[in-house]
């Protein structure tokens, strides 16, 4: 039973997550880091804390663009607001990227 209520917590974050990404982007297709985090109602300095820790989805460039904003694809996107999201929650940023890492690789359709 706890297994089964920890799945559907953890589903529940990942609809929030995905509606919450997806529902607009830059022309270019693309997300800002404090876009995505006054979206999630979550601090800047969560996302910038777990991207200086290294914990950063697949593909991101480690510098930053210009006027120091960090651009990230949807599927990028998605898997920090996870991790923002799980992290919140009271979830290690470790473990919390692992569960996002395994969003990324399992729902293929919200991270492509």
């Amino acid at each position: 039973r706890i297994a089964e209520s920890r799945m559907s917590a953890m589903m529940a974050v990942m609809a929030y997550t995905e509606e919450t990404v997806m529902a607009e982007t830059l022309t270019d297709g693309t997300l800002q880091v404090g876009e995505l985090c006054r979206r999630l109602g979550l601090p800047v300095r969560e996302a910038r804390y777990a991207l200086e820790r290294g914990l950063a989805p697949p593909g991101l460039d480690p510098h930053t663009d210009k006027g120091n904003h960090r651009r990230l694809s949807l599927g990028q996107a998605y898997w920090l607001a996870v991790l923002l999201v799980l992290k919140a929650s009271g979830l290690r940023a470790p473990a919390a990227a692992r569960v996002a890492e395994f969003a990324r690789v399992h729902l293929k359709g919200v991270t492509r």
